[in-house]
């Protein structure tokens, strides 16, 4: 589920119900090990200050219905 917009989707990307006009793009994902940087994971606060950092920098904001789901540690 889209937590801005509404929109639901399957498993495989094909819209549910919402205002979504059409399934999920499909896109290749190539990754290169050489490219892969291992780390420790970030923790939970961590990735909500990432979510409210991209959110800002695409202008967005969460709707005031949202019901921010339980991030595992």
């Amino acid at each position: 589920m889209a937590p801005a917009w509404g929109e639901r989707f399957d498993i495989t990307g094909r819209v549910m119900s919402g205002p979504a006009p059409r399934d999920m793009d499909r896109v290749r994902v190539v990754v290169h090990h050489s490219a892969v940087t291992l780390g420790s994971r970030p923790t939970a606060s961590e990735r909500q200050e990432a979510v409210f950092a991209w959110l800002a920098s695409h202008r967005r904001t969460l709707p005031t219905d949202y019901c921010s789901p339980t991030i595992p540690q």
